[in-house]
């Protein structure tokens, strides 16, 4: 049955809470931190004789004449005898380097320092350390699931002799040798990961250990976060004014649509489920950001369609209204953004101006960036091969993962501030609509190869929910459509590839 825009955009005038989220900009700046010291992070798999493997993480300290060296904790190379292999994965390489260990600091330190030829096109960041941490600062870490993503910040709780107790709610096991990090840059490497005494090998005792030798093994400096390091053709690139965060999602079979997780809560628009087979593809892993359009806007002096029209609308508690003035460069009540917003997802952008940063992206990267498919977007949101069959993107429990009328205080939020989902994506679930490139278009149960939607259409679908809706418009499953020139308070977009 046809879902029509007038019925459903009803649903989106709910009640908003009283609760308030307020994000303070130091936790912005170790968000950024974190986004600027992935290239400096690396993956590391372990292989030995007996044909069992062990994976961690590890970060680069320095290099000289076409060498690398990089830390990580001694235990991911020595937790049981016979070690074959090491290999070392960058964050901006799919590839696999083989690695050799220059020496292991057995005991409390518990520290391996390896060696391999530095890779040819791989840039990293000298300027990344920090040295005086403080008892109670904000941390994270870089390192969760094979990936390099940065689940929820935690707390400094003790620092003492070479140790640096924190506490992190989201740390796992598998995180060992990942970066510690403040807002202030990197100030250790994890040895416990276990959430109850989770600890670090302070950067000072590092720098001890290895920066005493006469060959530079260490070459770090204080951390500056404007000396963000470029990086290779790879489409998975660090966050910069222009090229965006990208994850690669593996292909594979999914069933779209009302499926049982999704109970009661299915709308006809979902339904008939059906199998959906897609390609690898790369996926956006934040929102576009206020920040990254207005630099398509300064370089090119395009006109959105809220600039050209005059409008754009304004949803809230009470009210609608298409206000005079409105476009990309305001929040979600109409006024100016200030800088400090910029990281924030960019809203009243129509599907055409979606579009049209897309096609300048792709120009001046040689890229071809889009817009995700409909069949994409979901793949990507239920968390693709790895996925444990959510209700929404990352989880059962919507506040730990998404921004939405209980938690986001009537406004946006800085991205990627919730948990990311299986796949390392940030606000797949909340924070706002994304668009995607497919014509609106009724569901057949035909199963489906790569599908782009209706061949033609009225409305372009977008997905997710967003600050200002319930949970029932956040699930994975859950469609929206709208006229292609239409914007509003509610509605970003995220890139593919």
């Amino acid at each position: 049955m046809k879902v029509f825009a007038p019925k459903i955009l009803s649903w989106l005038f709910l009640l908003l809470p009283l609760a308030y989220a307020l994000r303070l900009p130091a936790q912005e700046r170790l968000i950024a931190a974190v986004e600027n010291l992935k290239p400096n992070t690396v993956a590391i798999t372990t292989k030995f004789a007996n044909g069992e493997s062990a994976n961690g993480f590890g970060f680069i300290t320095g290099e000289k004449d076409g060498k690398l060296y990089i830390v990580t904790a001694g235990h991911v190379l020595h937790n049981q005898e016979g070690l074959k292999s090491i290999l070392v994965q960058f964050y901006t390489s799919l590839r696999k380097y083989p690695a050799e260990e220059e020496t292991w600091f057995e005991g409390d330190d518990d520290l391996s320092l390896l060696t391999l030829p530095k890779p040819s096109d791989l840039s990293w960041q000298t300027q990344y350390a920090d040295f005086s941490p403080k008892a109670y600062g904000a941390v994270r870490f870089i390192g969760h699931n094979k990936d390099w993503v940065s689940p929820l910040a935690g707390e400094i709780t003790k620092i003492s002799n070479n140790r640096i107790n924190f506490i992190i709610g989201t740390i796992q096991p598998g995180t060992s040798g990942a970066p510690l990090l403040t807002e202030n840059g990197i100030i250790g490497l994890i040895l416990e990961d276990e959430k109850a005494a989770s600890y670090a090998l302070s950067l000072t005792r590092i720098r001890e250990l290895i920066g005493a030798a006469r060959y530079p093994y260490f070459g770090g400096s204080a951390y500056d976060p404007k000396a963000v390091s470029t990086t290779s053709d790879s489409p998975i690139m660090q966050p910069n004014s222009l090229v965006p965060a990208m994850v690669q999602v593996r292909g594979g079979t999914f069933t779209m649509g009302c499926t049982s997780e999704q109970g009661s809560d299915c709308s006809d628009d979902e339904k008939p489920s059906h199998q959906v087979t897609l390609r690898d593809f790369y996926l956006g892993q934040y929102e576009v950001t206020v920040r990254e359009f207005k630099a398509f806007i300064d370089a090119t002096n395009y006109q959105t369609d809220a600039e050209k029209e005059g409008t754009s609308l304004i949803l809230t508690e009470k009210s609608k209204e298409f206000r005079k003035g409105i476009n990309w460069r305001h929040d979600i009540a109409g006024n100016i953004r200030p800088s400090a917003e910029y990281n924030h997802p960019v809203i009243h952008v129509s599907w055409n101006d979606a579009t049209a940063y897309c096609e300048w992206l792709a120009g001046k990267t040689g890229k071809k960036y889009r817009l995700p498919t409909e069949a994409e977007w979901e793949y990507a949101a239920r968390g693709g091969q790895q996925t444990k069959n959510y209700k929404y993107a990352g989880g059962n429990e919507l506040s730990e993962v998404a921004w939405f009328t209980d938690n986001a205080g009537s406004k946006t939020h800085l991205v990627g501030g919730k948990r990311p989902n299986e796949l390392g994506l940030y606000d797949m679930s909340g924070n706002v609509w994304e668009w995607c490139q497919d014509w609106h278009g009724t569901y057949s149960s035909a199963s489906q190869t790569n599908p782009s939607g209706a061949g033609t259409g009225s409305y372009r679908v977008f997905r997710g929910g967003s600050w200002g809706l319930t949970a029932r418009f956040c699930r994975v499953s859950f469609r929206y459509f709208y006229a292609p020139a239409h914007r509003f308070n509610l509605l970003g977009f995220r890139l593919a590839l």
